[in-house]
């Protein structure tokens, strides 16, 4: 830096711009007026009671998470932006606005500029590069000043604070209206005398690391008294614990103290800075407790965003008033400062009727919705930020600096903002006049001029604009850093360029590029689907030249379709801008191609028959039988063929037309093999139990769909796969079960099934009486009697009770016992009761044990009344009667096989009555109740 003037009279200069530049701004109206917002929220009914409040966090949350990253490093570009905004595959991070909508993550990009002489974000390795810079700030990652040098020119605080703001906005007003305008402030190391002029140039809140801070972090933002640019904020290194940290904010944060925290990082694996991954790691968890994913009750904003939205809480004044069922809001304020980027303030309006409509007149950004039915969420956005032409902030400037001639800092901040005018002709203009300050630090900008071509186009093309050869760099307004551009506008545009020489010379021209209109004219259907054979008109409407693909100069062409054609006219102007217009037309050839084909088992032929339908003429029908894709197999309309094994064949038919088409159709033909037939079967007994047989047969193309069962006992039928049939009579049958499959191939097979015989078990006593099944044998208490099983050599084996076996048994006990013999795999038994005899009298009968209802409904439970008890002496005699006294049912010698019929007529269900009497002449009675 040179020619800078002794620090007294340097400071009393710089100061006095600040102040004029902070105040100079406010001259013009804002684009949306604060008085002129109004709100209506309208409930369904007329609601008892409503509450209408500003909140002091935007989007109503509970606590806030400032970030920061310092330098204008390109970590914040190449991994927040992406990792907060989910780009490059990311998912984001998000809360909600409270109406409905998405809200990434934000950040603040601390920024400096010069390093070494040099801008470091023109091409320095590990720098943002000013479209990134601006890129950030589209996406509502803001922007805060770190001061203009690194390291710090400790001489010329002041400087420091205005030449930032000023080379930032020469730099990105190519981007965003007015350039990109900050009103946050971190102090650098060895900035502490940068505070006071930073605060004469209106920055809203000020940082610092180095001890002169006033503030604690985190704190409550209810704590902290207005103007916010009074105070110096602490700020803490991001860390490991940064997800702790947010936790604490969350506990402390109440209806009343909304707290908030800052936290900073300069390059994320560089000492004293944690690792990327690691700062992904503790914001993945903030997000998913306290973000969108979780409770959704944090804002993550950059310090612009969020001391803009604080601001303006403490500078607007709602006004409520409700008439009926509408609740009516109006605002008004004094000293809103007109330089913020965000106009926002957050306003809920609570009912205890349902919300049914929101309306906001006045504020064009805004964004509401309901929630939880009865609350209005109005994220009230206006347009209020004042963007004076760059000609009238560089004019400011030009005089600042003729009043200081001999210091260089206002002409080096006059001349950034000359610079910054986009209008060639009027940069230009003050270019010549601030040159007439004669401050030799503005030798370089007074000493270059050049000129850049203008150009025509024809809309939608392109213009090539080239600056001059040599220069060290360039700065088109399209952000473009090359000599030359391509750029294709939609109308006519002027495009500017700066340039610097090898020797630091910088310069401006501007080139005007005019854009000719191209023919718009209607026109036949790209597309056209003609009669074969017949005229058809192809037109595009008058006004312009005319060239046909036919040699045609008119505005239409007769053509006549056999098969499909293109063609093409060209639409010319008199500027020479023209189109090309091309036309597809297709013959309205209909074509429906098939063929079908028989049914058939494997060695079987297989009949193919075309059965294409078409307007168009065949000129060949080919076949691919074997799928090669080789359509030389077979041809004509009708082919047999035998194919040679089983399964699902691919067959390609292709028919090729007069008009040139070819339709190709490929079917699935089915070859069935021929089913295996086989099967199995248990349950060999006969009466007692059933046969099941199971179809155990197999196919490989198709299903089993019938068998036909042969049971060799002069019994057929087709039956299901599995099922149970019952022999009445032993013996060896030959059973014979044939299957048909889906594709009508079939298979028999035959097999023996030998059935057995269930033996007949006959009991007798020593003596050679017989014991019939369930007869009472009585014998004296102490004594026993004699049993044995007749004939016994033809059984494989008997089972007396106990397991005893062997042909003999002594029954010595009283109760139902029972004696089982096997032959084969077969078993029969026989049941007989134990009966002590009693020295005085007969028996006495216990009728508890028998049945005093039964359910003869077939279900094989309680089907039978069973009559057993070791009190009464078989066999015994029955008689039963109905209500009326009629007798419906006798037994001499009752076998527990009473169904609930008489002669063959089932008796309705009723309570009937009965009458037993045993062998020893026992009578006793009881009531029988029969339930189906």
């Amino acid at each position: 830096m040179k020619n800078f003037t002794s620090g007294r009279i340097f400071i009393f200069l710089i100061v006095f711009v600040l102040v004029f530049f902070g105040t100079a701004q406010k001259s013009v109206a804002q684009q949306e007026k604060l008085q002129n917002i109004k709100v209506t929220v309208t409930f369904s009914s007329v609601p008892r009671s409503t509450q209408a409040l500003i909140t002091p966090l935007k989007y109503n949350k509970k606590f806030a998470l400032v970030l920061q990253m310092d330098d204008g490093l390109s970590d914040i570009y190449n991994l927040v932006w992406p990792f907060f905004t989910g780009k490059d595959g990311n998912p984001g991070l998000f809360s909600t606005d409270g109406a409905g909508h998405n809200v990434p993550f934000h950040m603040s990009c601390n920024n400096f500029v010069w390093q070494n002489g040099k801008d470091v974000h023109s091409g320095t390795s590990g720098y943002l590069t000013w479209p990134e810079i601006w890129q950030l700030w589209q996406d509502d990652f803001t922007v805060s000043s770190r001061g203009f040098d690194d390291p710090t020119i400790s001489y010329l605080q002041s400087y420091e604070v205005e030449r930032n703001q000023s080379y930032t906005t020469k730099k990105t007003i190519g981007f965003t209206p007015g350039g990109i305008q900050m009103d946050s402030y971190v102090l650098p190391q060895n900035g502490d005398n940068q505070l006071l002029p930073g605060r004469s140039a209106g920055y809203v809140v000020f940082f610092d690391d180095y001890g002169n801070n006033d503030l604690s972090n985190p704190l409550s933002i209810e704590s902290v008294s207005q103007p916010y640019n009074q105070h110096v904020f602490k700020r803490d290194r991001i860390d490991s614990s940064l997800f702790q940290k947010v936790q604490y904010l969350a506990q402390t944060s109440t209806n009343y103290n909304h707290w908030v925290g800052f936290y900073h990082a300069r390059k994320f694996g560089t000492s004293p800075d944690i690792p990327f991954p690691y700062f992904q790691k503790e914001m993945d968890s903030v997000e998913n407790y306290y973000g969108k994913k979780g409770s959704d009750n944090i804002w993550v904003a950059g310090t612009q965003e969020f001391f803009e939205y604080e601001t303006l809480t403490h500078l607007i004044q709602m006004n409520s008033e409700s008439l009926g069922n509408q609740v009516n809001l109006t605002f008004s304020g004094t000293n809103i400062p007109t330089n913020f980027k965000n106009y926002t303030i957050t306003v809920l309006v609570i009912g205890d009727e349902p919300v049914s409509n929101i309306n906001v007149t006045g504020a064009s950004l805004s964004e509401y919705g309901i929630r939880g039915g009865d609350t209005a969420v109005i994220n009230l956005s206006w347009k209020g930020q004042v963007i004076d032409s760059s000609e009238v902030v560089a004019e400011k400037y030009i005089q600042l600096a003729k009043a200081a001639p001999s210091d260089s800092v206002p002409s080096l901040v006059a001349a950034d903002y000359v610079e910054a005018i986009q209008n060639a002709d009027s940069m230009s203009k003050y270019r010549d006049e601030l040159c007439t300050v004669g401050n030799p630090a503005l030798k370089e900008f007074c000493s270059y001029h050049f000129s850049v071509s203008d150009s025509t186009i024809c809309a939608g093309d392109t213009a090539a604009l080239t600056a001059p050869a040599g220069m060290k760099h360039y700065l088109w307004n399209t952000g473009d850093t090359t000599q030359s551009i391509r750029v294709s506008p939609a109308q006519n545009t002027t495009y500017t360029v700066t340039v610097t020489t090898q020797d630091d010379k910088t310069g401006s021209a501007s080139a005007l590029v005019i854009v000719y209109p191209v023919p718009v004219f209607e026109h036949s259907p790209d597309t056209l689907v003609a009669p074969p054979g017949y005229d058809t008109l192809l037109w595009v409407s008058s006004g312009y030249d005319y060239l046909w693909s036919t040699g045609s100069k008119d505005t239409s062409i007769l053509i006549k379709s056999y098969q499909p054609e293109n063609y093409s006219v060209k639409v010319s102007t008199n500027h020479g801008c023209s189109v090309n217009q091309n036309f597809y037309v297709v013959p309205g050839y209909k074509y429906n191609v098939n063929f079908k084909y028989d049914t058939v088992c494997m060695e079987d032929t297989t009949r193919l028959v075309n059965i294409s339908t078409s307007n168009d003429s065949v000129t060949s029908v080919s076949w691919d039988l074997n799928t090669d894709g080789v359509f030389g197999d077979a041809k004509g309309n009708a082919v047999n063929y035998v194919f040679p094994n089983s399964g699902i064949h691919l067959v390609g038919m292709r028919i090729n037309y007069a008009s040139g088409a070819v339709k190709t159709v490929v079917n699935q033909v089915p070859v069935g093999d021929f089913p295996k037939a086989n099967f199995v079967y248990r349950g060999v007994c006969a009466p007692s139990s059933s046969t099941t047989f199971t179809d155990s047969s197999t196919v490989k193309v198709g299903t089993i769909i019938s068998r036909f069962w042969d049971f060799g006992d002069g019994q057929s039928e087709y039956r299901s796969d599995i099922f149970a049939y019952h022999y009445y009579a032993a013996g060896t049958h030959n059973v014979r079960l044939g299957v048909t499959s889906s594709m009508g191939c079939s298979d028999t097979i035959t097999k023996p099934v030998t059935i057995y015989s269930d033996p007949n078990v006959v009991v007798l006593k020593g003596d050679g009486t017989r014991v019939y099944y369930d007869d009472t044998v009585k014998f004296a208490r102490g004594d026993s009697v004699f049993l044995k099983v007749d004939n016994p050599t033809s059984y494989d084996s008997i089972i007396w009770p106990n397991d005893i076996s062997g042909p003999d048994y002594y029954l010595k006990k009283s109760g139902i016992d029972k004696v089982t013999a096997y032959r084969n795999v077969c078993s029969g038994s026989s049941e007989f009761i134990g009966y002590f005899l009693k020295s005085a009298g007969k028996a006495v009968v216990d009728t508890a044990h028998i049945m005093s209802v039964f359910t003869p409904n077939g279900d094989g439970y309680n089907d039978k009344w069973v009559i057993k008890s070791d009190k009464i002496q078989q066999p015994i005699e029955v008689w039963v009667y109905n209500r009326a006294g009629n007798m419906v049912y006798h037994s001499s010698h009752y076998n527990n096989d009473w169904n609930g019929e008489y002669n063959g007529i089932v008796l309705p269900n009723d309570t009937y009555y009965y009458v037993i009497k045993d062998e020893t002449g026992v009578v006793f009675t009881g009531t029988i109740t029969i339930l189906r």
